[in-house]
C-alpha cells in the first residue's frame, strides 16, 4: 500500500515536471523567436546596459540605475556586443520567470493551475513585448516572482 502510494506520488511529480518542461522549451522557442522582431530600444536601456563603460570612462549618466543589470549583461557584452547580450539576458530571465510563478501558483493553489498560470506567463502580451527588449523589467519580474515564491516557502515551513 505504502509503496503505491510513493509510486502514484512519483508519477504525478514526473508529469508535472514533464509538463513545466514543455511549457519552458515553449516559452524558449517563442521567446528566442521573437528576439529579431525588435528593431528600436529605449534610450533607457541603452544606458542601463552602458552605465559601467560610463563609469569607467568618468563620463556623466553613469550610476543613475541599479547596476545587477548592467552587471548580468555586461560579461555577455564581450561576446555578443551589448544590444544583443542585453536582449540575451532580458529573455533569459524572462524564460526563466516561469519556474517561480509556476511553484507559486502550485503552493498556493495546486498543480493544474499552476501549469496554466505558466502556460498564460508564456504567451502574456506584456511578457512577450519585454522579454526582448534591452530593458530591466524581464529581470525584476524574475526576482520579483522569485522572492515572493520564497517568502510564501519560508513561511509555509515555519512553526508556531
Amino acid at each position: 500500500m505504502a509503496g503505491e502510494n510513493k509510486s502514484m506520488k512519483r508519477r504525478k511529480m514526473l508529469r508535472m515536471g514533464f509538463m513545466l518542461t514543455v511549457i519552458l522549451i515553449i516559452n524558449v522557442v517563442l521567446k528566442f523567436a521573437i528576439i529579431w522582431i525588435n528593431n528600436g530600444e529605449y534610450t533607457d536601456g541603452v544606458l542601463q546596459v552602458t552605465q559601467f563603460e560610463l563609469l569607467y570612462n568618468r563620463q556623466a549618466g553613469g550610476a543613475i540605475w541599479p547596476p545587477l543589470y548592467s552587471a548580468i549583461v555586461w560579461p555577455f557584452s564581450f561576446i555578443f556586443g551589448q544590444l544583443w547580450a542585453a536582449r540575451f539576458v532580458s529573455t533569459v530571465f524572462s524564460i526563466a520567470a516561469v519556474v517561480p510563478l509556476f511553484l507559486l501558483a502550485k503552493r498556493c493553489f495546486g498543480v493544474r493551475p499552476a501549469l496554466f498560470t505558466a502556460l498564460l506567463y508564456t504567451v502574456a502580451p506584456a511578457a512577450l513585448r519585454w522579454s526582448p527588449r534591452m530593458m530591466t523589467e524581464a529581470t525584476f519580474t524574475f526576482f520579483f516572482w522569485f522572492a515572493i515564491e520564497r517568502l510564501l516557502a519560508v513561511q509555509g515551513s515555519r512553526s508556531e
